[in-house]
């Protein structure tokens, strides 16, 4: 990662294998943040044997789309060396990418991933909420609540900024 954003090279194969580096690792971290999430939902219904079995198969689902996807974006890049034609203005990696619209199956499966398990939480949280009389579980709703608001806020900027990366 140092070398592809801080440093220049005119080697195309290394910025190649650090781009491809970087993109498993980026997806890793993703499921191993899905399998966290997914433990705690469980976890929040107390192992009720159908959001297991319900989550258990979209963690499956969602898994391998990322694997499947990540490959598939890996093959449809390709990187230019320094002196390669057409000569870059700056020196450093140049990233080529040819099109594919099932990149933004990435995009989708992690939407349709996420929608399930904030429903799950949220019909959760509404039912400890009914149920409790307790001042910390109104102040955890509370603080949730809030964050959701600034997130909900800010949507707008993180699609336009998505848009940008997107390929």
């Amino acid at each position: 990662m140092l070398v592809y954003y801080g440093r220049s090279t005119e080697s195309a194969k290394t910025c190649e294998a650090v781009y491809k580096t970087a993109i498993w690792m980026a997806s890793v971290g993703g499921i191993a943040c899905h399998v966290i999430i997914y433990l705690h939902t469980c976890a929040l219904w107390g192992r009720t044997r159908f959001v297991v079995f319900l989550l258990g198969s979209l963690l499956l689902v969602a898994s391998l789309a990322v694997i499947v996807l990540t490959a598939l974006q890996g093959i449809t890049i390709f990187f230019l060396g320094a002196y390669d034609q057409p000569l870059a203005p700056t020196p450093g990696c140049r990233i080529m990418s040819r099109k594919a619209p099932y990149l933004q199956g990435i995009y989708a499966a992690g939407v349709a991933a996420e929608a399930v398990t904030v429903v799950l939480m949220l019909a959760r949280g509404l039912q400890h909420v009914r149920q409790s009389k307790d001042s910390w579980v109104f102040s955890l709703y509370g603080t949730v609540l809030g964050i959701a608001n600034v997130v909900l806020l800010s949507l707008p900027a993180m699609v336009s900024f998505a848009t940008v990366l997107a390929p």
